[in-house]
C-alpha cells in the first residue's frame, strides 16, 4: 500500500478514528523521539548564512564602541498592581 492509498483511507475514516489514529501513532513513534538526543540547532536552520559567525565575530574594526549616558530611570507607581 503506498502512503497516498492509506492517507485516502484515512481521511475516509470518522473524525474520532482519525484522532484514535494519531494517539496511537504517537504512542508508537514516542519511544523512538525520546530515544534520540537532541541536537542544537544549526545556525542556516535559525537563519543565519553559513559561516556567519565566524566571519563576523569580533571583526569590528572602526572606532572604540562606547555605551553613552542612559539618563534617568522613569519613577513607576507600583501601588496600582
Amino acid at each position: 500500500m503506498t502512503l497516498q492509498e492509506l492517507t485516502q483511507q484515512v481521511l475516509e475514516l470518522p473524525t474520532v478514528d482519525r484522532w484514535a489514529l494519531l494517539k496511537l501513532l504517537i504512542e508508537l513513534l514516542q519511544p523512538e523521539i525520546l530515544k534520540k538526543p537532541s541536537s542544537p540547532k544549526s545556525d542556516h536552520y535559525l537563519g543565519w548564512s553559513p559561516g556567519f559567525f565566524e566571519r563576523t565575530a569580533g571583526a569590528w574594526q572602526g572606532e572604540p564602541l562606547e555605551r553613552g549616558d542612559q539618563g534617568k530611570c522613569d519613577q513607576r507607581d507600583w501601588s496600582l498592581l
